[in-house]
């Protein structure tokens, strides 16, 4: 990513400048965030503590939420530099090395940030990456009985002094409100900009067309999100994980279900409904049964 200031629209930056030098750029933001945690908080209370044991007991949780959202994306983002020796995988892990990956937090949310390639035969570096961070974010989250949801999407940026001003980043905001149950909606920018390099022939289109497929139209209300557990997915962005991972999320969405419907909580409930019947006709690809 680079420093200079660049035409407005071009999806290229220059390359090996000062990260934290001013520069513009199409910027790809995804927005994540902790589910239900404003009510863990709420639900500790403000009393008061000098003793050091009911502190770290009282906040672990959130704590540990926190960390594993946060940590874990940092640790991602370190490891994008490395080639992969998966020969269906050369095309995006070539140009890996030239992708930084901001992530930046607060207490319920990350938010990672990155400029589109520099490379004419290669833009889409970048955006691959941050998918492949948030879908990762999505099994190990969930995994952990972590719930999380987020918005995508692509705009034109000024990065200055630590900070990047772009409509990307209040859109994808936007869209993780909209999101409801765990899963990741993509903008409109993003969507329109895949579908025409898709058609465009090279790295570009065919990295286009490996993103678009993982697009998914949820039956329901017909938002575009990503099919973290489809078959796209797995074969291009889930490949480390497993079908215990995807046992796992299972057995916490039905858990969700019995536990919010037991409370009678039924909009939290929904959400657990939602999820499962996501899931559903997705169980047998990662060979697991609905039991």
């Amino acid at each position: 990513m680079g420093t200079g200031h660049h035409k407005k629209g071009s999806l290229f930056a220059p390359r090996n400048e000062d990260h934290d030098a001013d520069h513009t750029a199409v910027w790809v933001v995804s927005f994540l965030d902790l589910m239900g945690y404003r009510r863990d908080l709420e639900a500790l209370g403000d009393r008061p503590s000098a003793d050091e044991d009911d502190i770290h007991r009282r906040f672990a949780n959130v704590v540990e939420r926190h960390r594993i959202l946060i940590e874990g994306l940092k640790m991602y983002s370190e490891r994008l530099g490395q080639i992969s020796s998966d020969p269906n995988q050369r095309l995006v892990s070539h140009y890996r090395q030239d992708v930084n990956i901001r992530v930046t937090g607060f207490s319920d949310s990350a938010f990672i940030e990155s400029a589109f390639g520099h490379l004419p035969d290669s833009p889409l570096i970048a955006l691959n990456s941050v998918i492949d961070a948030s879908i990762a974010a999505f099994f190990v989250n969930l995994g952990v009985e972590s719930p999380l949801r987020g918005g995508l999407d692509i705009g034109y940026g000024l990065w200055s002094k630590g900070h990047l001003y772009t409509a990307a980043t209040v859109r994808a905001v936007e869209l993780e409100k909209c999101a409801k149950y765990p899963r990741i909606l993509v903008g409109n920018n993003l969507i329109g900009t895949i579908e025409s390099l898709a058609s465009s022939g090279g790295e570009a289109g065919q990295m286009a067309q490996i993103i678009q497929n993982v697009f998914y139209e949820d039956p329901e209300d017909h938002r575009i999100g990503l099919d973290f557990m489809g078959l796209a997915s797995q074969r291009s962005y889930a490949r480390g994980f497993t079908a215990d991972d995807v046992r796992k999320i299972w057995l916490f969405a039905r858990k969700g279900q019995r536990e919010f419907g037991a409370r009678g909580m039924s909009k939290e409930r929904g959400y657990y409904d939602r999820l499962v019947r996501y899931m559903e006709p997705r169980l047998q690809l990662w060979g697991i049964s609905e039991g």
